[in-house]
This record gives C-alpha cells, structure tokens and sequence, in this order.
C-alpha cells in the first residue's frame, strides 16, 4: 500500500510540475532521493512563478543534496580533528 501511495503522490507532483511525461523519473526518485529533499523542493517550486517548474525541481533537489553533502562533510572533519 505504501508504494501505491508513493505512486499517487509522483503521479500528483508531475502534474503539479506540469511534467507528466516525465512521471517515471518522479517515481524513481521517490525510491531513490530522501523524502524530505523532495518535499523542500516541491514546497519550493510550488511557491515560486517559475516557467519551468520541472526544471526548477530538479535544481532544487541538486542544490539541497549538496548543502546536505557539505554540511555532513564539515561535520565529518570535526570529528577527525
């Protein structure tokens, strides 16, 4: 039941994105990327007037995996040192 509800959810953040041809890559994404990401990018998106909302998604995903990355990095670092 819980991949039926990921589905429906993809299913729903692709229209939303006005992207449905691309709603396998929302659902495999859903498998793949942190459900929070997701979410901040989505809320993101939905708040911005954007003509490529698909495209500023997959931007904000990136960008939020990245300050995530270096902020586990520095925290990595001070504990060596």
């Amino acid at each position: 039941i819980e991949a039926e509800t990921t589905f429906i959810k993809k299913l729903r953040l692709s229209r939303e994105l006005n992207d449905e041809a691309h709603t396998s890559l929302y659902i495999k994404m859903a498998k793949t990327v942190d459900r929070s990401i997701l979410e901040q990018a989505r809320s993101f998106v939905l708040d911005a007037n954007a003509r490529s909302k698909a495209k500023l998604f997959m931007w904000k995903v990136a960008e939020i995996r990245r300050a995530k990355q270096s902020g586990k990095t520095k925290t990595s670092m001070k504990e060596t040192q």
